[in-house]
């Protein structure tokens, strides 16, 4: 039998955890990063998950005004660059949108590209994002 201040905790627990989830989520922050896993998972093979520790860094990102684009750009151009070299150990959420990674180093890579170069990007993350579409319908 349960008794009835641990029922009452137990309320106030699920009533704080729904708040911090609120809270989290302002600006559609969790949405587009949800979106970006799914992404990274799917031109990655890999098989993140969305949660607070696998994307600490990625919703930092977010909230400093990168948009989900930019971020998925990120991911198309590293894994190109890195896949099947000593540096594939390192396509993880964790290391591409470290603030010290992410703003210094990934995006000068973006801004780097000739206009062809880029077109050509753009129009894979455009291509992987129609894919996961299809898939969920």
């Amino acid at each position: 039998m349960t008794c009835k201040r641990c029922l009452v905790l137990k309320q106030r627990i699920n009533d704080l955890q729904s708040q911090l989830k609120k809270h989290n989520d302002k600006g559609g922050y969790c949405e587009a990063g949800s979106r970006i896993v799914e992404f990274f998972n799917k031109v990655c093979g890999k098989k993140s998950r969305f949660s607070s520790k696998t994307t600490l860094h990625l919703l930092s990102r977010l909230r400093e005004g990168y948009t989900e684009h930019e971020c998925k750009q990120v991911i198309l151009l590293m894994n190109s660059k890195w896949k099947n070299t000593d540096m594939e150990q390192y396509i993880k959420l964790s290391t591409l949108f470290r603030r010290s990674n992410f703003g210094h180093k990934y995006l000068d890579y973006v801004d780097n590209l000739d206009n062809e170069e880029l077109k050509d990007l753009d129009e894979a993350v455009d291509l992987y994002q129609k894919q996961l579409v299809q898939v969920k319908e």
